[in-house]
């Protein structure tokens, strides 16, 4: 019986026609009789009786709708089956599903978009204790494949889908599958330098097609040296072809020194190079260097090149990476400070014989920023040690100008500080996004205003997504200078806040003049005080974007203002090729708080993950995949097919005489006919829209082809073509589908004339009317008419020349049969004026 209601529910649910737009979150996790909140799994008390269904929605419109009152009534009714392998759980289960079935179907679309459903069956390991094993375990995977299923329902209430589009790049840049990793966008020399296997390469920022290299491009090839490839495929672990290569893993365009910076995997033994920036001429031989950049292509690592505020203002690299042959050894790391060929400053590190410092991490990003340099990354968390294993997402800060302790902490950072980064779902039961992925830094005209964009995912599990978070510097410095120290007394102890009574003076992680003449006491506390005890919190309080199923590998932001306000433009990349267009703006003039709205997504032709991202503001952004670099304009309007979608990009305007959208012009903001977009008053916006489709005329003469477009904005299903009421016949080859949803008349005859409509989720897009003038007789009265009947001539004269040389070739196949038909061949010199007549022909067309 339950399992016929269970093919019945998913039955029910793939019947329910709403937009895939999951832009909400479910989660079935332990409560915690402290309040505090707790990490999904089993609860390690045996004092934990309930679990919470938690519904966070993020989109700000309105209720749960009709297909999720059924698919929650339906939960209930399959819950209230007198299940016999349930037993004691079935009651919990079906007042559990009751409850929820109250509290979803009694919200209306003017409540919070946040609620609690109910706190009332036991959770997993209680039931399990209990002894019905077989009967809890499998009512446990049903509660959990319906929360799934409700998540999918619950988050196709916004009914206005955002649109989808399969989009052609601008420009690419391909030399195969070299792996296009690593992006350097350099705008003083408008130069985008791109780091592959083997390869670097210099494009012109405005068209990365340009290969010419008489002007712009710059190409040098970088293999591993022989000795080296040949050690590395020793190894049956390593693949020659792709780990013993030598991947490019940073690039930095040095401007002090007109150098370009190069380090390299070269077979897992790193090497660094240095370049002409223009010309790529070799300025020294490649020097080999530890802890610079990864042997391992595929090793999360990071680094920054600082040029200024070091000690003695000697430029260096500081970077987060893994080293050892078993990669056990976790630095930040700055290298030896030279002067003249002679060392001036010893190197500094992290402490990698403690995991306090540095626990398994992944480096995602570093910055050079003031007096500090600042390192994202995610480790696991040494704080929850005791209790589990978990990932917690990090922000750690030193200064530049520390040179470490004279006694205690020599040679190790004196001023190392790090903090969580909190990127979760705000409720009783905060859902955590904590394996963070990818960071940018939105620079602004104050230092203190610098805002961190940064997208997270909470792993592969059967609630897997991703989020989009963003953190202001000053929150981040706010934490490391007033926040309280985090500390354990022993291995077995909890993780406690610190007594401000025990911090020393100055503060640790500040800057002095010389760190080596702090107290040997400040020291040690630095030693084991170095994870503050408040996380960071995002902007807004919660996510400006979530998206189960989805993992988001890399993100930009540009910046729109026009007169009225202020628009941050997100573009993050998947691992599916797509990229997801968000906008942000402030709710109030404090900046406090945030709205956002997910604009388009866009789709490349290949559909492989995004490895890595850079944008030119206002102008490109440019994207790389291991088999190709894509530049595509930061705008698009012209993909947006209505008024709706149009005026919520802040890059557009919409012309509502010729129902088109445009790239927005200061010029069009009060202009007649022009509405220019405000994301933050949409609803307003939308009521100056002129909800008629756009009819345009098209005037053909016979033998012609034409493109009828359709850029539709629903990624629901296809496009509905129709001509005269009536649903066209794309089956004989005369009308085309195109891949964006078009269609291409060949060879037009006046039986094409009449009103074309491109309709999507029952709503006409676009409309054509099609004339086609016939007057095939009649001496031509325009350019257009002449040149169209010269085709037509043309053509004509083709298929003549085709047939008669079909004919001749039979002819002279068949001529000595005795019943051939006794046709003259033109002679010699008629052919050969024919075929003159033919050729001249041919260059005319």
């Amino acid at each position: 019986m339950c399992s016929a209601r269970l093919r019945g529910s998913f039955a029910a649910l793939d019947a329910q026609s709403v937009p895939s737009r999951p832009l909400a979150l479910l989660m079935i996790r332990p409560s915690s009789t402290t309040g505090r909140p707790t990490r999904a799994g089993p609860s390690r008390r045996s004092s934990a009786k309930t679990d919470t269904l938690f519904v966070q929605r993020t989109d700000a419109g309105g209720g749960g709708g009709r297909s999720l009152r059924c698919l929650v009534d339906l939960i209930a009714s399959f819950a209230a089956d007198s299940c016999r392998f349930l037993q004691r759980p079935g009651r919990a289960v079906r007042t559990y599903f009751k409850a929820a079935t109250a509290t979803i179907c009694a919200r209306t679309p003017t409540q919070s978009a946040e609620f609690v459903a109910a706190s009332v069956i036991d959770s997993p390991s209680y039931v399990l204790r209990q002894g019905a094993s077989v009967g809890a375990a499998s009512m446990m995977l049903t509660l959990r494949v319906f929360a799934l299923a409700l998540l999918g329902v619950a988050s196709g209430a916004d009914v206005s889908p955002t649109p989808a589009f399969l989009i052609e790049p601008d420009n690419t840049f391909t030399q195969g599958r070299l792996y296009y990793r690593t992006l350097h966008l350099d705008a003083d020399s408008s130069s985008l330098y791109v780091g592959a296997m083997n390869h670097v390469f210099r494009l012109w920022m405005y068209n990365v097609n340009d290969t010419d290299q008489r002007t712009f491009f710059a190409h040098k090839e970088l293999g591993p040296a022989a000795d080296d490839l040949a050690e590395c495929s020793r190894y049956s672990n390593r693949n020659p072809e792709y780990h013993c290569q030598n991947h490019i893993r940073l690039v930095f365009r040095l401007k002090k020194e007109d150098t370009l910076f190069i380090c390299s995997s070269n077979a897992y033994k790193p090497v660094v190079t240095r370049l002409n920036p223009t010309t790529f001429a070799s300025l020294e031989l490649s020097q080999s260097m530890i802890g610079i950049c990864s042997g391992d292509p595929d090793l999360n690592t990071t680094a920054v090149y600082v040029e200024s505020g070091n000690p003695g203002e000697i430029a260096s690299v500081y970077s987060g990476i893994r080293t050892g042959l078993a990669l056990e050894n976790h630095l930040i790391y700055r290298p030896p400070l030279t002067e003249n060929g002679r060392e001036k400053y010893p190197s500094l590190r992290t402490m990698f014989t403690d995991s306090k410092w540095l626990d398994e991490p992944h480096f995602v990003q570093s910055f050079d920023i003031g007096s500090y340099v600042y390192f994202f990354f995610r480790e696991a968390a040494v704080e929850f040690e005791n209790c589990g294993r978990a990932t917690y997402s990090r922000v750690a800060r030193i200064c530049k100008n520390d040179l470490g302790g004279k006694n205690v902490l020599r040679q190790v950072w004196a001023t190392y500080l790090k903090a969580r980064l909190n990127c979760s779902l705000p409720g009783e039961f905060p859902f955590y996004f904590d394996q963070l992925q990818s960071v940018y830094k939105l620079d602004s005209k104050s230092v203190s205003d610098t805002i961190f964009y940064a997208t997270f995912s909470n792993g592969q599990n059967e609630f897997s997504g991703s989020a989009v978070c963003s953190f202001s510097l000053r929150d981040i410095d706010n934490v490391f200078d007033r926040g309280v120290f985090k500390e354990q007394v022993s291995s077995t102890a909890a993780w406690l806040p610190t007594l401000p009574e025990q911090v020393p003076s100055p503060r640790p992680g500040a800057c002095v003049e010389d760190t080596r003449e702090l107290s040997d006491s400040a020291l040690h506390f630095t030693k084991s005080h170095m994870l503050m005890d408040e996380a960071v919190a995002p902007l807004g309080g919660r996510p400006l974007f979530v998206k189960r199923d989805l993992m988001l590998t890399q993100v930009v932001v540009d910046v729109e203002s026009p007169s009225h306000g202020s628009y941050h433009i997100i573009f993050a990349g998947s691992t599916e090729g797509d990229i997801y267009k968000i906008v942000q703006w402030a709710e109030t003039s404090d900046g406090g708080a945030q709205q956002s709205r997910l604009l388009a997504i866009y789709r490349l032709p290949s559909r492989t993950p995004i490895r890595a991202m850079q944008i030119l503001k206002n102008e490109f952004i440019y994207v790389g995949q291991d088999t190709v670099i894509s530049q595509l304009n930061t705008a698009q309007c012209d993909r947006y097919g209505g008024c709706a979608a149009c005026t919520a990009d802040p890059y557009c305007s919409w012309n509502n005489p010729r129902q088109q959208c445009f790239k927005r012009d200061d010029a069009h903001m009060d202009a007649a006919g022009w509405i220019p977009a405000r994301p933050d008053r949409h609803e307003q916006t939308m009521a100056l829209c002129d909800t008629r489709p756009r009819l345009e005329t098209r005037i053909l003469y016979p033998g012609d082809s034409v493109h009828l477009q359709c850029r539709h904005e629903s990624r629901a299903g296809p496009v509905v073509w129709q001509k005269d009421n009536s649903t066209v016949d794309l089956s004989t080859g005369h009308l085309l589908l195109t891949v964006d949803g078009g269609i291409v008349i060949v060879n037009a005859t006046i039986g094409d004339s009449g009103l074309y409509g491109c309709s999507s989720q029952g709503q006409i897009v676009v409309l054509y009317k099609l004339f086609i003038d016939d007057a095939n007789c009649q001496k031509p009265t325009s350019l257009q008419q002449f040149q169209t009947v010269y085709r037509e001539w043309c053509r004509e004269f083709q298929n003549y020349k085709t047939t008669m040389s079909k004919w001749q070739q039979w002819y002279q196949q068949n001529s000595h049969c005795a019943n051939a038909p006794n046709f003259k061949i033109s002679s010699g010199a008629e052919q050969k004026k024919t075929n003159r007549i033919s050729n001249h022909i041919g260059q005319e067309e």
